[in-house]
């Protein structure tokens, strides 16, 4: 009888030690449309890290070789429902400041076929190719630079970094790129020389 019951107290202690890690390890997405932050002093914005980034191609790109372009670097996976509903609306604000706006898509997922998987299934669903010159998708490996230099632990979050290479605003959860105020920063950062 003891040992029955020690069994079963053994049982409940693992699945729930494995619901509570569960619970606290793996990155939730936030479900509510975000809204920037009121911009600070353009004189505290602190510098982008000079970090360098792997596209799929196996190119290299950092942040500060965008100086002059409004950048908005976007922390993604391909499990996170939030962060693929965002793609289409961060491409037409890629298309719509062409040449003034880059986004960089940072992809923190565990196997690169995983997004080459989730690329191919955009372009048959939107007809569109994500891969371009104002639209570049990288892989952040291991989660260092997403979890190191960035310190995000959930998805979608977007920085805006502005063209002297400075992080001007921070977007976390799913954002209305159509909506007046997240066009009026981005507009802004843009009319910024």
């Amino acid at each position: 009888m003891k040992a029955k019951a020690l069994m079963v107290i053994l049982v409940l202690c693992v699945f729930g030690g494995a619901a509570a890690y569960d619970m606290l390890f793996r990155p939730k997405p936030y479900t509510h449309p975000a809204t920037p932050a009121p911009e600070p002093d353009k004189e505290q914005w602190q510098p982008v890290p000079d970090v360098r980034l792997t596209t799929l191609e196996g190119k290299t790109v950092g942040l500060t070789d965008l100086a002059g372009k409004v950048v908005l670097l976007n922390f993604w996976a391909t499990w996170c429902p939030t962060c693929i509903k965002d793609f289409p609306g961060m491409k037409r604000t890629a298309d719509r400041y062409n040449g003034d706006v880059v986004i960089v898509a940072l992809s923190n997922d565990e196997d690169e076929q995983d997004i080459e998987r989730f690329l191919l299934k955009y372009k048959e669903m939107y007809g569109q190719d994500l891969s371009a010159d104002n639209f570049i998708i990288c892989w952040d490996k291991g989660r260092n630079i997403t979890s190191n230099v960035f310190n995000t632990a959930r998805f979608p979050e977007t920085i805006l970094i502005s063209r002297n290479s400075r992080m001007a605003h921070k977007l976390i959860g799913e954002v209305e790129w159509e909506s007046a105020e997240v066009r009026s920063v981005i507009e802004g950062l843009v009319k910024s020389r």
